[in-house]
């Protein structure tokens, strides 16, 4: 995450510079693209810690049929509780695959999985909220 100082107005810009300055943090404006959807007080000056990562990486997505498919889900906005992957072929599920995470943080999720017909197949992450991403993933003989 990045720390950074935020300011509402320009009449709280000297408050936000002093502040900055001592902690020698940039400033973030009121309506910055860098705020996404974050969710604050917006009426005053205040430190935030802004997520930067929110990415799906498969470490292959062309596989020989049987070797191991490694993936990893990483969300600094929320912890990936209850997070799950399905797999599908031409729009019909195949399986549902529930998170392993040998990771120590509540914000990264792992799925290790093998197929062994060879294929295309759409590999959708969803968490409560409803489908994350999703990757194609190439099944070699």
């Amino acid at each position: 995450m990045d720390r950074v100082v935020f300011c509402p107005t320009d009449q709280d810009l000297d408050e936000a510079e002093k502040i900055a300055r001592e902690y020698m943090l940039p400033i973030v404006r009121k309506g910055s693209p860098v705020l996404g959807n974050l969710v604050f007080d917006d009426s005053k000056v205040q430190f935030l810690l802004i997520p930067k990562d929110q990415f799906i990486k498969f470490q292959n997505t062309t596989v020989n049929a049987g070797d191991p498919i490694v993936c990893m889900y990483v969300d600094e906005f929320s912890d990936t509780d209850g997070v799950f992957m399905d797999i599908k072929q031409q729009d019909t599920l195949i399986r549902t695959i529930s998170q392993f995470s040998p990771f120590s943080q509540p914000h990264v999720a792992g799925f290790r999985f093998t197929i062994t017909t060879p294929g295309s197949y759409q590999c959708e992450i969803f968490d409560k909220d409803g489908l994350i991403g999703f990757e194609e993933i190439k099944v070699l003989l």
